[in-house]
């Protein structure tokens, strides 16, 4: 997101309040690399990347240490599964409200084959959701043009969104994109045994005429 300086738009579509934001502590050191700035560069990108980084990570909070460390051990014990998604996923299944946005598919087939978090999967069901999910909700709430111009400026970041939007010639409409982006969740969620949150729809307006060219 913050690479399609697309993080602004993320908040928004959150409710807009960044105190019930909450990212992993090792968020900014680990992409931004303050020590290392050539190296923070060439992952981010550019400065401005490091820069709204930074500043997401000021104003949001960092997630905290779950009360109990037994989902955390059974977490752990789980191949494809980092640290970062462990804490993820226990502080997850701890506050049964908060809902989890990740990128890793990965992590969620991991999380999803794995029996003996058979109880996790089950507390975590309905509650997750990925790239895809977020992209198709952005372009709902915030509009088609914006939202693609933005991703398109940043092809390598992610391979199936640059599939599903297509080169900067090539126009396509909002329900073109959409079902585009429900390919994937789809695909993702077949994978997790339903582990996802329901994909986002809207219905058919005079949005769906236009398109990008």
């Amino acid at each position: 997101m913050a690479k399609w300086n697309l993080l602004a738009e993320l908040v928004r579509l959150l409710g807009g309040d960044l105190c019930k934001i909450y990212h992993l502590p090792t968020c900014f050191y680990s992409l931004c690399e303050p020590r290392r700035p050539m190296k923070a560069l060439k992952r981010c990108g550019d400065e401005a990347t490091i820069f709204r980084i930074k500043t997401f990570c000021e104003q949001s909070r960092e997630i905290p240490s779950p009360k109990k460390l037994d989902w955390l051990e059974r977490l752990n014990a789980i191949p494809n599964i980092d640290v970062g998604e462990v804490l993820i996923f226990s502080i997850g299944i701890e506050e049964q409200s908060a809902i989890t946005y990740i990128g890793d598919k990965r992590a969620l087939v991991a999380l999803a084959g794995a029996p003996a978090l058979r109880e996790a999967i089950e507390i975590l069901g309905g509650r997750i959701k990925c790239l895809e999910q977020i992209v198709a909700e952005m372009i709902i709430c915030h509009g088609m043009v914006e939202v693609v111009e933005k991703v398109r400026a940043r092809p390598e970041t992610d391979m199936s969104l640059k599939i599903v939007f297509g080169s900067v010639q090539d126009g396509r409409r909002q329900g073109e994109l959409l079902d585009g982006l429900r390919s994937y969740y789809n695909d993702l969620n077949k994978s997790t045994g339903g582990l996802l949150a329901a994909f986002p729809c809207i219905a058919p307006s005079a949005g769906e005429l236009h398109r990008v060219l």
